[in-house]
């Protein structure tokens, strides 16, 4: 889709903006999730210092405990799909 992200709405009659490269640091372990809730498969534990491709997504889903709890999740690419983790546990760094 061409377009510009304006307070994340896509403008099709705009050329088309990309997002910086980007990446989540695990501030300590945290499981990485097939979807935004404890209750969802972990798909693997990313270690703490440990980088994973991050997606510029953040959605309210399930409450956690972990990293002083919260119930918002920041979406990654994991293994080329889509997944999720808690968002208090990883910090947004460039890459």
């Amino acid at each position: 889709m061409a377009g510009t992200l304006v307070s994340g709405v896509a403008h099709a009659d705009e050329p088309e903006a990309r997002s910086p490269h980007c990446d989540y640091v695990a501030l300590q372990s945290v499981k990485i999730r097939a979807k935004p809730t404890t209750n969802s498969t972990a798909l693997d534990l990313l270690a703490k210092g440990k980088r994973i491709d991050c997606d510029s997504q953040a959605q309210v889903g399930g409450k956690f405990r972990d990293c002083g709890g919260g119930d918002v999740w920041n979406r990654v690419n994991y293994k080329g799909r889509k997944a999720w983790v808690a968002s208090n546990c990883v910090r947004w760094e460039p890459s």
